[in-house]
């Protein structure tokens, strides 16, 4: 994807792919427009020439109808490197495509782009679930000897979770309990492109915290947006209704939260995402208690709800990575009982349930 100058009257970013499709982001409210300076998100008909044409930057052409999109761009460059692109393709490039258009530049090679499995070993809650390492090939990063990883993590243990990822790569990553859902960060921070945050989570993980400075499960969220330029948006799904209201005045326009009761369709969801990457992050204490049991209070998603936004998302979208977590942690005298062996079973399914959405939507 490359970046088109713009004239700073319009303060729009334009791309363009390399399937030709244009998208814009508004510099004021952060979501995709459709065509020209007109209001955010509302397509029309309209043709428009950019104005750093005037300035000798190349000129870019279009005319949208609906989701159509039809134009040309002529080279032009303020620098050599942009010159010698545009020389290899003739000075002008032109392009017709009716793909719609969902607030980021369509790539051809949406799917998920790394589909290693990894298992974070905090305990032994994996070993509970024979089947789920049986069935998928992957790799083990134990962290069973690590200290301060409780709920809070210290800046040290942090330090040596980043390092242990760097050394088993892989592209989900499955946490363990949600207690430790902090290691999103941990994953999230080496994105080096501008990226989109969707996380499906009964909590908005945006407190301050206690313990100032340290990072936690409850937290989280509110370290990446402060620490991570990368991170465009973020979108919670399934909080809470009143979560929206409860979150730090830091993450506001910046943080999109939907409750269980009022989902967005898959449609909306991909409208609302600015980036062509995103990272997802599901913590199953989102899920009813039917789907998944968790050590903590639980929400209402199913997985019929929640299967339709991550096909699209996978399908439409660059997915940098996937993290899931909210495993229930017993003891081995809790173990004993039958419920909760029912329940870990349970979690077990829907673990390979997500997994298998995932890799087979990224395979097709």
């Amino acid at each position: 994807m490359r970046r088109i100058a713009v004239a700073s009257t319009w303060e729009h970013e334009w791309r363009i792919s390399s399937s030709g499709v244009i998208a814009m982001m508004c510099s004021d409210c952060g979501l995709p427009t459709i065509a020209g300076p007109e209001p955010c998100r509302a397509p029309g008909k309209r043709v428009g020439v950019n104005p750093a044409a005037r300035r000798g930057a190349g000129a870019l052409r279009f005319q949208v109808q609906g989701w159509k999109v039809t134009g040309s761009e002529t080279a032009g460059g303020r620098n050599e490197a942009s010159r010698r692109c545009w020389a290899r393709r003739g000075g002008v490039r032109r392009f017709d495509t009716g793909a719609r258009i969902g607030g980021h530049a369509k790539d051809t090679h949406m799917s998920l782009i790394d589909r290693r499995v990894r298992f974070l070993r905090f305990d032994a809650v994996y070993a509970e679930q024979p089947e789920l390492q049986a069935r998928y090939q992957h790799r083990s990063v134990d962290l069973r000897r690590l200290r301060g990883t409780s709920l809070y993590c210290s800046v040290d243990a942090f330090g040596v979770i980043r390092r242990a990822l760097a050394e088993v790569p892989g592209g989900i990553t499955l946490i363990g309990s949600g207690d430790h859902h902090y290691v999103a960060l941990a994953c999230i921070s080496r994105l080096e492109r501008p990226f989109t945050l969707v996380v499906f989570d009964r909590h908005t993980d945006s407190a301050e915290g206690v313990i100032p400075g340290l990072v936690s499960c409850g937290s989280w969220i509110l370290h990446a947006v402060r620490a991570l330029p990368n991170l465009q948006q973020v979108i919670l799904l399934g909080v809470p209704e009143e979560a929206g209201a409860r979150l730090p005045a830091a993450l506001r326009g910046r943080v999109t939260a939907f409750p269980a009761k009022a989902m967005p369709t898959a449609d909306q969801l991909l409208a609302l995402v600015p980036t062509g990457d995103v990272y997802l992050s599901i913590d199953k204490d989102a899920f009813d208690r039917t789907v998944a049991v968790t050590n903590w209070d639980q929400g209402s998603l199913t997985l019929d709800g929640v299967r339709p936004l991550l096909r699209a998302l996978v399908r439409e979208r660059v997915i940098r990575g996937v993290d899931i977590c909210g495993e229930l942690a017993a003891s081995p005298v809790e173990l004993l009982r039958a419920d909760v062996h029912e329940a870990i079973r349970r979690n077990e399914r829907t673990n390979e349930a997500l997994l298998d959405l995932l890799l087979d939507t990224a395979r097709n």
